[in-house]
């Protein structure tokens, strides 16, 4: 009796691996262009707006769990994952409405309106405006930041005739080497009335600012004039 062998033909296994690996790929660079895309043709961002506090509030809350993650990431390699650093300087001094004639010898403001006004000027036309106005009543201070890092500074105290206290919260970002800062600025300033300090007086003023390289800002806003300068290294 004879058999018959018979045989089944042999199927090669389906590269899948390699399939999802390209598809991955694919799916990967077609994010990272349209990513790009959008920045490119996103609109330059006013060089001085006036913004509310909840504003800022929500700018900075604003793809938060995309910082969130990158910061984790930040700790395996901090030279990918780093966020560019941003210095941050700044400078109030309080003038009162007088302060206004003390800035008449700048050129027209880039932003106006009845309560504030705001020039945007090279770097040093800044510093010399700051230092012509300069007296006791002014208080300095500088932070190194991150981009796309809410930070806040707080500094004196709501005494006195002084600038008083002062609190600075930030938030930059960088665009093609430029600083587009939003920021919170508020002041407590203990007015003196015929040698005694009378209650003291909160002013605060939010704004968003964008300032290209070796520039900075000047506004004034009728009780003070807030100087500022934001550098990304």
């Amino acid at each position: 009796m004879t058999h018959t062998a018979t045989s089944e033909p042999v199927v090669q296994a389906r590269k899948q691996p390699t399939r999802v690996w390209r598809v991955s790929l694919a799916a990967l660079v077609g994010a990272i262009a349209i990513t790009v895309l959008v920045l490119w043709l996103q609109p330059a961002p006013p060089r001085f707006e006036l913004i509310t506090a909840n504003d800022y509030e929500l700018r900075t809350k604003r793809l938060g769990f995309v910082r969130d993650a990158r910061a984790w990431m930040t700790r395996f390699s901090p030279k990918i994952f780093g966020f560019a650093p941003v210095q941050i300087s700044a400078g109030y001094i309080v003038t009162g409405h007088s302060g206004a004639s003390d800035l008449t010898e700048l050129p027209p403001p880039a932003f106006s309106t009845n309560a504030v006004r705001v020039w945007i000027l090279k770097s040093n036309e800044v510093a010399r405006a700051e230092r012509n106005l300069r007296s006791d009543n002014s208080s300095r201070w500088r932070v190194t930041t991150s981009e796309g890092t809410p930070s806040v500074l707080a500094t004196g105290s709501p005494t006195g005739t002084g600038p008083g206290s002062v609190q600075f919260a930030n938030h930059p970002k960088i665009r093609g080497g430029n600083v587009d800062l939003a920021a919170v600025f508020t002041s407590v300033v203990a007015d003196a009335r015929d040698g005694h300090a009378a209650g003291p007086t909160t002013n605060q003023i939010a704004f968003r600012m964008f300032l290209k390289p070796d520039e900075g800002g000047i506004i004034f806003d009728g009780t003070g004039v807030l100087f500022v300068w934001a550098h990304a290294p």
